[in-house]
């Protein structure tokens, strides 16, 4: 009877732990099923609502472009505005410059010059209105913020601000920037940089800092097949 009496309790104890590891299984299954309907939940209930905007969005974001500088210049004087410039010429624009917009209200003026800057608010206001003329103008006489060069290329105007590739802009920079393009003005920044920087074109959002790289240098590597 002792015999039969262990063989029944180890049937027992066996049955015990089979039956808790079916449990544990059927437990493990249900939380895995559960798990996935939650998440197939979620997915749909993504798709149907929309995302929640955010207002770092809406803030002023303006195009930086980097121009690597093929040689070693012995002065930085004024350097960055003279390269750039002649890069817009070459790209077709018409650069006046962007601060000098007032100075037909001047008396001692060149006649070349005067006929520049009238020529200049005429397209303006065409583009415009003869309001916004006299509002650049304010800005020119009361603003020591406004950028360097005003480029116009068929019936398109933007303002380019000249810097080296280790110039940061000012707060003043930052302030009329940000009223030029409440303006309705497309405003971006030039930068004749070192040529080991990899970026190209850059989105900058002038509140927050924020970087976000559109165009990067391109390599022949990337186009080249490997080496067998």
């Amino acid at each position: 009877m002792g015999v039969w009496k262990e063989l029944l309790l180890k049937d027992k104890y066996l049955a015990r732990c089979t039956a808790q590891i079916l449990q544990g299984r059927e437990n493990e299954q249900l939380t895995q099923h559960t798990d996935s309907l939650h998440a197939r939940k979620k997915k749909d209930n993504s798709k149907n609502s929309e995302r929640q905007s955010c207002l770092q969005e809406f803030f002023c974001r303006i195009i930086v472009e980097y121009v690597p500088a093929l040689k070693v210049y012995e002065t930085r004087q004024g350097l960055s505005e003279r390269l750039l410039r002649r890069r817009l010429e070459r790209q077709g624009w018409s650069v006046w410059r962007g601060g000098s917009l007032h100075l037909v209200q001047r008396d001692d003026l060149y006649p070349r010059v005067r006929d520049r800057y009238e020529l200049l608010c005429r397209l303006v206001s065409e583009k415009y209105n003869t309001g916004m003329v006299e509002l650049l103008q304010y800005f020119c006489a009361v603003q020591h913020g406004m950028p360097d060069f005003l480029c116009y290329r068929n019936g398109i105007f933007k303002f380019v601000e000249c810097k080296l590739g280790y110039e940061c802009l000012s707060a003043r920079q930052v302030f009329c920037i940000q009223r030029l393009h409440d303006l309705g003005f497309t405003v971006e920044v030039h930068k004749i940089a070192a040529p080991t920087t990899h970026a190209r074109r850059v989105v900058l959002n002038l509140v927050t800092g924020t970087k976000q790289v559109q165009e990067e240098e391109r390599c022949l590597r990337k186009y080249c097949g490997k080496k067998k």
